[in-house]
């Protein structure tokens, strides 16, 4: 039976058609299936643009993923099927079916979890970074038909690493995700407070963690699941009172930050891996895949509300 899909609330994505993902100096590996399927479409009859070269070529190592093709490169280094309207030849005269796998899956991320596939997407892809696009919950249908050809569903690390040290199982880590999606997604805090809100719950999650490890804790101390599970019932005030308290400077230490910063970039690739995860501190760029934590802030950061 096929795995639930998990898509993130408020997630959006439709391509923009602006061809910045078929150009540039990625280097994109194409299955051996995609080349053979496509290898006798007279590209010319469809569209002289395209002309009758090759639209392939072999890699000299196949790549970690084990790819041996690539698409042929324009002499402006676009791929040899996009057209000048920024259109892909393939998905114009063939239809999105058959694109090669990697062509349909991007931008969306897969990873396996105890509850499901979740799917999140990449902010390499203007559209992504931008906002811009039908709801994910809006596609689903669409989404599964690209996940069930993945070849790069990833599976989730277990157990989960929280902070140096500190490992936590998937419920834990669930809860700790649902309660900074609620902090960061409060649009009565505004955005600097909230970060700092989520840096105090991921700071106090690490010591509830660390506490719950100690051999010698007595039965009846404070656990990781309640600590939050009280914090949720109390809507968090808890944090975000404190953190509404600050004055964040215009410019400065992002030290305070730190526990926040930390934990995105060490958490699991459930929504993607966030590399870049200080860009979620400024308001110029994201990190080039989103999770539902980093969703959640840069939909702050990049909504009119949060720029007023």
């Amino acid at each position: 039976m096929p795995r639930a899909l998990i898509l993130a609330a408020d997630v959006v994505f439709t391509c923009q058609s602006c061809g910045d993902c078929c150009r540039g100096e990625w280097l994109i590996g194409v299955d051996d299936a995609a080349p053979a399927r496509l290898k006798d479409v007279d590209w010319a009859r469809h569209d002289p643009a395209l002309g009758a070269g090759e639209k392939f070529t072999r890699l000299p190592l196949p790549l970690a993923s084990g790819e041996r093709m690539t698409f042929a490169r324009a002499p402006s280094g676009a791929c040899a099927f996009l057209s000048g309207q920024n259109r892909c030849g393939i998905h114009t005269h063939l239809g999105h079916a058959a694109k090669p796998q990697v062509c349909r899956e991007f931008p969306y991320h897969f990873v396996e979890t105890p509850d499901g596939i979740a799917a999140g997407l990449s902010f390499a892809c203007s559209a992504v970074l931008h906002h811009r696009g039908a709801g994910l919950a809006e596609q689903a249908s669409a989404v599964a038909d690209v996940a069930v050809g993945s070849a790069r569903i990833e599976k989730l690390p277990d157990p989960i690493v929280l902070y140096s040290g500190v490992d936590i199982d998937w419920p834990r880590y669930r809860a700790l995700e649902d309660g900074l999606c609620t902090i960061l997604g409060e649009r009565t805090v505004p955005f600097p407070n909230a970060l700092l809100a989520g840096s105090l719950l991921v700071a106090l999650a690490v010591s509830l963690a660390r506490l719950e490890q100690r051999p010698s804790r007595g039965a009846g101390g404070q656990t990781l699941l309640g600590g939050l599970a009280e914090l949720a019932r109390d809507r968090h005030r808890p944090l975000i009172e404190p953190a509404l308290t600050v004055r964040p400077r215009a410019r400065g230490s992002l030290a305070y930050l730190a526990p926040l910063v930390t934990w995105l970039a060490r958490r699991p690739r459930v929504w993607g891996s966030c590399s870049r995860s200080t860009a979620i501190t400024s308001r110029s760029a994201g990190p080039p895949v989103v999770c539902r934590t980093c969703w959640a802030a840069t939909a702050r950061s990049t909504s009119p509300r949060s720029r007023a």
